[in-house]
């Protein structure tokens, strides 16, 4: 059977991978990939893998690498039955691919999205009462360095000093980790209120889906990995 060519008009960096339907003589296809280092384009040919039935080698680019408009070839399928296969993945995908578009907007309430977020939600409310231990055991309740190590300071003896020394540096590092579980906690909560109003894992510099195995290493995280890096965190 002779390989059949398509024609593709390709959106990257959408909020959704579907075919979407029919684009003057292409197919109009969404990937959440970014156009980058060639993610989109790889992402296409498995998208047009899976819906087509074919195993991923049998879909192969002809030309467009660093183009929107794509051509590809597929084995295996005559003209007629790739048309018919996409045009049925297209009439089913093709609400929820445009509301998942970057061209609406940023996300509502509602939106569908890829990620668990029931799942993301109890690891979050798991970690948020693990820091709420964590700080109400170092909690010092106010006290001064002074108070602490009032007694001591009142002595001469090198002992005594040695002794105020080490209250010195147990206190300093009670009051960092305080301090690091408290941002910690400040961004968990803000995480939990992303799920609640629709906006939960989609990095909030370049609106993409943050990848799921980045949240599960860092539930919490507003960035994806490519952004994180750049700005440092």
């Amino acid at each position: 059977m002779s390989a059949t060519r398509l024609r593709l008009r390709v959106q990257p960096g959408a909020r959704q991978s579907a075919v979407v339907g029919r684009h003057g003589e292409a197919w109009k296809v969404r990937v959440a990939a970014p156009a980058d280092r060639g993610r989109a384009t790889e992402a296409v040919l498995s998208l047009l893998a899976a819906t087509l039935g074919l195993a991923r080698g049998d879909v192969k680019l002809v030309s467009g690498a660093g183009s929107r408009d794509k051509v590809v070839e597929v084995a295996g399928i005559p003209p007629e039955e790739a048309d018919r296969r996409l045009a049925s993945a297209g009439s089913q995908a093709v609400v929820t691919a445009d509301r998942a578009s970057p061209e609406t907007g940023p996300p509502r309430r509602g939106d569908r999205m890829s990620i668990d977020t029931a799942r993301f939600r109890g690891e979050l409310l798991k970690r948020r009462e693990q820091l709420q231990g964590t700080i109400k055991h170092h909690d010092l309740s106010g006290a001064s360095l002074l108070d602490e190590t009032g007694e001591l300071m009142s002595s001469s003896s090198d002992n005594h000093l040695a002794d105020t020394a080490t209250e010195t540096y147990e206190r300093e590092l009670d009051e960092g980790l305080e301090e690091d579980a408290e941002r910690q906690l400040r961004e968990v909560e803000t995480a939990l209120d992303r799920i609640e109003n629709g906006t939960y894992g989609r990095c909030e510099v370049c609106g993409l889906e943050i990848p799921e195995e980045r949240l599960e290493a860092i539930p919490w995280t507003t960035m994806c990995i490519d952004d994180a890096r750049k700005l440092g965190g």
